[in-house]
């Protein structure tokens, strides 16, 4: 999908398997063995209740939006750096 650079792998209950790096879900579809061949194996997923400076220091320093997961492991989104700076200049 155009402007959507990562994927994020979900399973069962929303629980998330990982981040898929720009390019692994171009072409024709890949199946979910490649897909977990492909995924970065370091992703770091922050939570609903991460204090704002581990939010900023994590969102600083990954090339992805960073996963949101509930402390089930749900995941509730993503948050890139432009949706922190957009938000931190409207306060």
């Amino acid at each position: 999908q155009a402007g959507v650079p990562f994927g994020y792998l979900i399973g069962e209950g929303d629980r998330l398997l990982g981040v898929v790096e720009p390019g692994a879900l171009s072409g024709n579809a890949a199946g979910l063995q490649r897909l977990e061949q492909l995924r970065l194996d370091h992703h770091k997923p922050i939570y609903v209740d991460t204090p704002l400076h581990d939010v900023l220091d994590l969102v600083a320093s990954v090339p992805y939006p960073v996963p949101v997961l509930d402390h089930g492991g749900a995941f509730k989104g993503t948050i890139s750096k432009n949706l922190l700076l957009q938000t931190l200049s409207r306060h």
